[in-house]
């Protein structure tokens, strides 16, 4: 995929590209997950399909059942 690309742009102009199209996938009315769930990919791009609350809420949840499996 990277080609002829240097470092800088690729480091650059990537990110963008996926934004770009998770930005138009949420707009369709898709998701950002894939087959096994949110990635690291789209880890990064979560505030396009979920707005502060919703990030901090999955957080928190997060935090709860760690504690509890702990």
């Amino acid at each position: 995929m990277k080609e002829n690309m240097t470092d800088t742009d690729w480091k650059t102009n990537v990110p963008k590209g996926i934004r770009e199209i998770f930005e138009l996938t949420v707009h369709l009315k898709g998701t950002l997950s894939g087959e096994h769930g949110i990635g690291w990919v789209q880890k990064e791009y979560m505030d396009i399909a979920f707005n502060r609350l919703h990030l901090q809420l999955m957080q928190d949840i997060k935090k709860y059942l760690t504690l509890k499996i702990l």
